[in-house]
């Protein structure tokens, strides 16, 4: 069975629509996306001010202050970025179950809540798996990391929705997308558009962080439920 891009995207954006519940999470991740971008940037034009302090002193050649600088930027903003991540993981697996749900028309905010954290270690776990194989597969050329990236692209999903363990998950992504590589990967390619293209759009309008919102209010999601939807497909297969 072949992957269908379009039915995906449109079955995708329809589970949305049909269900705003879905939004809940979506609100919070967007709301700790905004503010953590905005923490990044304000320390980022710290460093970059203290930078420039140390360029017009005579200590512009001490490298070891400017380690310490950078040292002291990262631990303040270090920790606000692992724990963002941490939850983000949760809220965006939230989102999973919960459009797999109401394709059910079974949606509840609490049992989805409940199910994630049961699976939680097993998400963090596969999803730190699945970054080291990744990165060492662009480390590699580049392309081998893409083509692992797809290859693997549903472990998540593979946990989420057929209750998968770690090593499972990933072998079973593997299998589920054999001979559907480059659709996947075209739909990967859709969402990449889709996103460069309102990027460019709201970039015009001079409201900062709007980019950051419309992403995770809108583009995630849909791009979330649109691979929930392809999984689906696949699954049947």
């Amino acid at each position: 069975m072949k992957l269908k891009i379009k039915k995906s995207l449109i079955d995708g954006f329809n589970i949305l629509k049909k269900n705003p519940k879905i939004f809940v999470p979506v609100v919070i991740v967007t709301l700790i996306n905004l503010y953590v971008s905005y923490s990044v940037i304000s320390a980022i034009d710290e460093l970059n001010a203290s930078f420039a302090s140390i360029s017009k002193s005579k200590e512009m050649f001490d490298f070891s202050m400017i380690f310490r600088i950078m040292f002291q930027y990262l631990k303040s903003i270090g920790p606000l970025i692992g724990i963002s991540m941490l939850v983000n993981l949760f809220l965006g697996s939230m989102i999973i179950k919960m459009i797999y749900d109401a394709s059910k028309r079974k949606l509840s905010i609490a049992n989805s809540a409940k199910y994630i954290a049961t699976k939680y270690i097993t998400l963090l776990i596969a999803s730190i798996l699945f970054g080291v194989i990744t990165i060492l597969g662009f480390a590699a050329l580049f392309i081998p990391g893409i083509f692992l990236l797809v290859r693997l692209y549903f472990f998540e999903y593979n946990i989420i929705i057929d209750n998968k363990g770690i090593v499972e998950s990933l072998k079973n992504s593997w299998k589920m997308t054999k001979g559907n590589w480059w659709r996947i990967f075209g739909l990967v390619i859709v969402f990449g558009i889709i996103s460069s293209f309102a990027s460019s759009i709201i970039n015009l309008i001079p409201i900062e962080f709007l980019s950051v919102a419309i992403t995770s209010l809108i583009i995630t999601p849909w791009q979330l439920s649109s691979f929930t939807m392809a999984y689906l497909q696949l699954k049947r297969k």
